[in-house]
């Protein structure tokens, strides 16, 4: 839990920012290259159609200036369609890993007899009220704090399915919060 606060999550919100500005950056670009062959062809076929007397000469002007606009737009949007790939590809892994941690929480440490929560060396020495109310604590600070990383990828992702996966991580958080507070009450 504590790599994930310290070095997954900021890591994962500043590669999703670096991407986010790659991307508006390729972006600016391709209208820039796109404006700049358009005013290029339009000074070309206005110059050939005042002088010109081969319009041979435009029509291949013309071409030259639609390629470099296609080629632009091809390079510009594969790069922009990798960034914004690899920027969903990091979110969807760091939800399946607080998707993974919280069902090893919920099923491995929750999933105990009472007379065995807290306890040591497999039930074998009984742990005191104290520590059983540390340990349900602990678990329970453990699973809102999932909670709350699920929120802040929620906010970082702009992808509808990485959203819907988040909050549904969120609310089993809460679910699993609500359970441990009805389930053990004295200890919370």
């Amino acid at each position: 839990q504590e790599n994930l606060l310290k070095e997954q999550i900021p890591t994962l919100v500043a590669s999703v920012k670096k991407l986010k500005i790659f991307f508006s950056f390729m972006a600016v670009i391709l209208v820039s290259i796109i404006t700049l062959s358009f005013i290029y062809a339009s000074v070309l076929f206005l110059n050939n159609a005042l002088g010109s007397q081969h319009p041979l000469d435009e029509l291949q002007s013309i071409d030259s200036v639609v390629s470099i606009i296609i080629a632009g737009i091809v390079s510009v949007g594969s790069v922009m369609f990798w960034s914004n790939s690899q920027a969903h590809k990091k979110i969807n892994d760091a939800l399946t890993d607080l998707r993974a941690f919280i069902h090893i929480v919920d099923m491995h440490h929750l999933a105990k007899p009472r007379h065995i929560i807290g306890a040591l060396e497999n039930g074998s020495v009984e742990a005191s009220e104290k520590q059983k109310g540390a340990y349900i604590s602990a678990v329970r600070d453990s699973i809102l704090i999932s909670g709350k990383i699920a929120a802040l990828i929620y906010q970082i992702s702009s992808d509808n399915v990485s959203r819907r996966e988040a909050t549904e991580i969120e609310q089993l958080c809460e679910a699993i919060a609500m359970r441990l507070l009805l389930r053990y009450p004295d200890y919370i």
